[in-house]
C-alpha cells in the first residue's frame, strides 16, 4: 500500500492515491545502517510510514493539500451538481484570490485562530456577518471534502434579525415619483410579482406570452420553471404592453432590445438592458421618506399582497419560486395592516350572520 524509498540521503514516503503515484519527504536522513546490502529506515521514518498507512486505511489523503486545491473541488462539485454558483466567484476572491486571506495556505495548518482573524479582517472591510459566515462555511466544506482531521472549530457570527420592511401602495407611489422614468417599470414589476432582482432584469421578451396571458421563467435561482399569470395583478399586463410598444418603436429605428427592461442610451445611441439601480433607488427612497428600503423588499411586499388578496399559498409560492413553507413565511411577514384587514373581514362576517 505504501513504502519508504531512499532518495539521496533522505527517506521519502511513496503511495498511490486515485491511481496516481504520490511521494513526500519524511525529512529523516539515512543513518547509514543496512542489512544484506539494503538500507534500513530509521525509526522516525518507519513511524511516518505507519502514520501514512493508518491514514490511507481511513480513506484520507495524506498529501499536504492547499486550501485552494480543495476549494477547486468545491467548485467542481457545484458544477457537477448544477448548483447556483453566482456567488461562488466572489467568495473565492476573498478566500484565495490575489489578495485572499488564505492564499496558498496548507489545509492541515488552518486553525481556529485563522478563522477568527478572517472574520475580523472581513468585518473591518465592511462585509456583513451573513456574508462572512457563507464564506467560511465554504472553507469548512472544502476541509471536509479533503478529509482534514481534526476540523478547526468555527464559531458563526450572529446574523442580524431578518428584514421586515415592505412597500405598500402609498410608499410605491412616493418612491416612483422620485425614480428616473426608465426605472419605474422594473420597480413596479418587482412589486407586482415579487421576483428576484436578477430574474427581473434578465427577463426577455420570449418569456412574455400575451396570448396565454402569462409570464414564463425558465431559469431561476433554484432551477424552478415558473409561470406567473398576468391576470393575478390587474396593472401587470398594461405595464408590459406599454413596454412592448416602446420596444416596437426602437425596432423601427433599428435598435434590438431582447430584454424586457431596457433603456435607450443617447450618448452611445444604443439600447441596452438595465443592470442595477441601487443608488437611484436609495436616493428615491430617502426622498420618499422610507430610507433603508432595498429592491428585495419588493419580494416581501408581493408575498404579503398576493396572500392578502386571497390567493392560495401554494399558488403564491409557485409564482414567486418558493420551495418550502418556511421560506415563504420568511418573506410573508405579519403587520398591523394585516390584523386590520382580518378584523374588517371578521366584522363583515358577523354582520352577515
Amino acid at each position: 500500500m505504501a513504502s519508504l524509498i531512499l532518495r539521496g540521503d533522505t527517506w521519502h514516503l511513496a503511495w498511490r492515491w486515485r491511481g496516481q503515484l504520490k511521494t513526500q519527504s519524511t525529512k529523516v536522513r539515512h543513518d547509514g545502517k543496512s542489512k544484506d546490502g539494503k538500507p534500513i529506515p530509521p525509526p522516525e521514518a518507519r513511524r511516518a510510514l505507519k502514520k501514512l498507512e493508518n491514514s490511507l486505511d481511513a480513506g484520507k489523503n495524506y498529501e499536504n493539500q492547499t486550501l485552494k486545491a480543495l476549494l477547486d473541488l468545491v467548485e467542481q462539485d457545484y458544477e457537477n451538481n448544477g448548483y447556483d454558483s453566482r456567488c461562488l466567484k466572489s467568495r473565492l476572491k476573498h478566500l484565495i484570490g490575489d489578495k485572499g486571506f488564505f492564499g496558498n495556505m496548507r489545509a492541515q495548518h488552518i486553525t481556529k485562530l485563522d478563522l477568527i482573524e478572517y472574520q475580523t479582517r472581513r468585518k473591518a472591510e465592511g462585509a456583513a456577518n451573513k456574508t462572512i459566515n457563507n464564506e467560511l462555511q465554504m472553507v469548512m466544506k472544502a476541509l471536509r471534502m479533503g478529509n482534514i482531521q481534526p476540523l478547526p472549530e468555527l464559531k458563526m457570527l450572529k446574523n442580524p434579525p431578518a428584514r421586515e420592511g415592505f412597500f405598500d401602495d402609498a410608499k410605491i407611489a412616493a418612491v416612483t415619483a422620485h425614480l428616473p422614468k426608465y426605472l419605474v417599470a422594473p420597480f413596479l414589476f418587482g412589486y407586482y410579482t415579487g421576483w428576484r432582482r436578477e430574474e427581473v432584469f434578465s427577463l426577455e421578451w420570449f418569456n412574455i406570452d400575451f396570448e396565454a396571458d402569462e409570464i414564463r421563467l425558465y431559469d431561476s435561482k433554484n432551477d424552478l420553471h415558473r409561470v406567473f399569470p398576468m391576470k393575478v395583478v390587474a396593472p401587470l399586463r398594461p405595464l408590459l404592453e406599454s413596454l412592448d410598444e416602446q420596444r416596437k418603436v426602437w425596432q423601427e429605428s433599428g435598435h434590438v432590445a431582447p430584454c424586457v427592461f431596457a433603456r435607450y442610451v443617447k450618448k452611445t445611441n444604443t439600447v441596452r438592458r438595465m443592470v442595477d439601480f441601487r443608488k437611484a433607488l436609495e436616493t428615491a427612497c430617502n426622498a420618499a421618506g422610507c430610507p433603508g428600503m432595498i429592491f428585495h423588499d419588493l419580494r416581501r411586499s408581493a408575498a404579503r399582497n398576493l396572500e392578502m388578496a386571497g390567493w392560495p399559498r401554494s399558488m403564491v409560492m409557485a409564482w414567486m419560486g418558493h420551495e418550502t413553507d418556511s421560506m415563504f413565511l420568511h418573506y410573508r411577514i405579519q403587520s398591523a395592516a394585516d390584523h386590520e384587514i382580518v378584523s374588517k373581514l371578521l366584522a363583515t362576517r358577523r354582520e352577515v350572520l
